[in-house]
């Protein structure tokens, strides 16, 4: 009985029965749809994660390893490498005096003739791609 009582009493009912619903016209949602399209849609340009100069290193540094494996990793454990088979460079020395201080000449190991060779030839390749891909956005 309560329950009735404060269905019939409780205002917000009562004005959404007597307000009723409204209901869209029947070319309401395609008013909408030519609205929406007639918005300015931003471009949206593709751009990839990884540009094509990193694809470039990437490769440059695979490339890398599997030639270093190849060269200059041994087949057997009781076998040398190639890496070992490079003689030894021997720099001219150089005596250079300065307040009686004497500087002898460094000592290159082929590692670090190895290390500085990749490194130059990784910067050569960076220039030659970069220089390849200004030649062909003019």
């Amino acid at each position: 009985m309560k329950n009735e009582e404060s269905k019939a009493l409780d205002p917000m009912k009562r004005w959404i029965s007597e307000a009723g619903t409204e209901t869209p016209g029947n070319q309401f949602h395609l008013s909408v749809l030519k609205k929406i399209e007639a918005l300015p849609q931003p471009k949206t340009v593709y751009s990839p994660v990884i540009s094509p100069l990193g694809w470039k290193i990437i490769l440059g540094f695979i490339t890398s390893i599997f030639v270093w494996s190849i060269f200059f990793v041994p087949a057997q454990a009781k076998n040398s490498s190639l890496f070992d088979k490079l003689p030894p460079l021997k720099l001219p020395a150089f005596n250079l005096q300065l307040n009686n201080l004497a500087f002898s000449s460094p000592d290159l190991s082929p590692n670090l003739l190895l290390g500085i060779a990749a490194f130059f030839i990784m910067g050569l390749l960076l220039i030659v791609g970069t220089l390849r891909n200004k030649q062909a956005g003019l």
